[in-house]
């Protein structure tokens, strides 16, 4: 190893220490806490089986997903209550630009959105950010199994189109 690596590391070294916390003894920060402080994994038996059966918390019960075309006759999905068509950005108007966004969205067991995601983006980010902020703003009659609300995952097109 020559000098020139030498000095190097040993700057390294130095703007470490002036970097990071003190790793003395006494430093908080970066001492070792157990798991079970931070957890609480523990759990009986009873609560999770009956038997040799699963009980099954409706409050547990998993979202629907209604983003694919294949889900069981007892399923309702969720139905579109109120909206306001978003709103076609000028300067992409007059440019005569089109597109369309799809996105995905969780709704509640309320009927409100709680989650938006692009599943296929349009392209312009004007178009992504006006859809999302308009979906924001929109009411559904919640997905149903049997007679139960359930929350929901749906894919929403929007098109910006000129006519």
């Amino acid at each position: 190893m020559t000098t020139g690596n030498k000095e190097t590391e040993k700057e390294v070294e130095q703007e470490k220490e002036r970097n990071l916390p003190s790793q003395s003894k006494n430093n908080e920060y970066l001492k070792e806490k157990p798991v079970q402080e931070d957890f609480d994994i523990t759990y009986q038996e009873d609560d999770c089986r009956n038997g040799d059966q699963i009980k099954k918390n409706p409050e547990i019960e998993k979202t629907l997903d209604f983003t694919r075309n294949n889900y069981p006759d007892n399923v309702n999905p969720p139905e579109l209550l109120e909206f306001q068509r978003p709103v076609y950005p000028k300067n992409l108007r007059e440019r005569d630009i089109e597109g369309k966004v799809i996105l995905k969205i969780l709704i509640d067991k309320e009927g409100k959105v709680q989650e938006i995601q692009i599943f296929e983006s349009s392209g312009y980010k004007m178009f992504d950010q006006i859809a999302i902020k308009s979906v924001r703003q929109w009411r559904f009659k919640p997905a149903r199994k049997g007679n139960q609300q359930r929350e929901s995952w749906v894919l929403i097109p929007i098109n910006f189109q000129i006519k």
